[in-house]
């Protein structure tokens, strides 16, 4: 499907610092079950209940990484939004995601690198109850403005 310049995100020169948007998903099983069949991450504590009840988590946990995705997914539908590339993500998982959470990213733009076409964004992930699931930042290329299909070449055609 073609994108054109009104269905992608913002450009970098449409972003400023202290910009923010929220983005909620509920985190469903099926999550779970896809990220570990395209990762191969079969870690037991994210859906064994037997085995994940004898850990300190006491019940199942989702994986850190589709945490981090769910991020990456609030920066192409939220800030800057459609079209966006994410070159770098660091982050640290301060208490476990669990399937039934309601999670909410908050993204900040921190900064902008106009020379780079990149924005720097915090990021902050909560659950229902107000608890904070991750915190990381992310360096982010917003949208490209993208040239016209047809040049002036055709423009006396």
């Amino acid at each position: 499907m073609e994108q054109t310049q009104a269905q992608l995100g913002r450009h970098l020169d449409e972003l400023s610092v202290g910009d923010q948007a929220d983005y909620t998903r509920l985190l469903e099983e099926q999550h779970v079950f896809l990220y570990m069949g395209v990762s191969g991450d079969l870690n037991p504590l994210y859906l064994d209940r037997h085995y994940a009840g004898r850990t300190r988590y006491e019940r199942p946990i989702a994986p850190a990484n589709l945490v981090a995705g769910f991020v990456a997914g609030a920066v192409s539908q939220a800030l800057p939004g459609r079209g966006s590339i994410t070159l770098a993500h660091s982050y640290r998982m301060l208490t476990p995601a669990r399937v039934g959470d309601q999670l909410t990213a908050h993204l900040e733009v921190r900064a902008l690198r106009k020379r780079e076409n990149e924005a720097v964004i915090g990021s902050r992930v909560t659950n229902q109850g107000g608890d904070v699931i991750l915190e990381g930042e992310l360096v982010v290329q917003p949208p490209p403005r993208l040239t016209p299909i047809f040049n002036h070449m055709y423009d006396n055609f």
